[in-house]
C-alpha cells in the first residue's frame, strides 16, 4: 500500500509535466511563422501581390466593393494571434475620395467589415478602434496594432 506522502509526491511529479504557459513571445513567434505560410497563400491569391508582401497588415479591396476576399481573410487569419496578445487594434479604412464619389461611407463600411471579421475570431471588441481616410489613393484597409 502507498503513502500519503508518496501518493502526492507522484501527482506532484506529474503536475510538473504539464506543458508551460507560452509567452506573449512565444506566441508572436509561432504566429510570425503562421503568418509567413498565409502570406504566401494570400500573395498567390491577391491579384496585389506585391502589396501583400510589402505590409501584411494592409488588406486590399477592389475599388468598388466593401467585401473582404479570401486573401484578405488569410491576412487577418494569420495575424490573429497577434490580435489576440495586442492591447489596442487600430483599423483604418481607406477609399480614395478622388475615385468614388461616397468615399467616407466606403471607408467606413470596409473598416466595419474587417472589425466584424475580428470580432468573429474572437478579438474583443474594446480593443478595436476604426478610423477612416479618404485623402490617400488607397482602398483597402490597414489594421495597426500594439503590445
Amino acid at each position: 500500500m502507498l503513502s500519503r506522502v508518496s501518493v502526492v509526491a507522484m501527482v506532484l511529479s506529474l503536475v510538473g509535466c504539464a506543458a508551460p504557459k507560452p509567452t506573449p513571445v512565444d506566441v508572436i513567434k509561432t504566429s510570425v511563422n503562421q503568418m509567413n505560410v498565409a502570406l504566401d497563400t494570400a500573395a498567390k491569391m491577391s491579384p496585389n501581390t506585391a502589396a501583400v508582401q510589402a505590409d501584411p497588415t494592409y488588406i486590399s479591396f477592389d475599388k468598388m466593393s466593401i467585401k473582404l476576399t479570401p486573401a484578405g481573410e488569410a491576412q487577418l487569419t494569420a495575424l490573429g494571434p497577434v490580435f489576440k496578445v495586442s492591447s489596442k487594434i487600430t483599423v483604418r479604412g481607406y477609399c480614395n475620395r478622388r475615385d468614388i464619389g461616397n468615399a467616407k461611407a466606403a471607408a467606413q463600411a470596409r473598416a466595419n467589415t474587417v472589425r466584424d471579421f475580428l470580432l468573429q475570431m474572437g478579438i474583443a471588441a474594446g480593443k478595436i478602434d476604426v478610423k477612416v481616410d479618404t485623402e490617400r489613393a488607397l482602398h483597402g484597409v490597414r489594421v495597426n496594432f500594439n503590445g
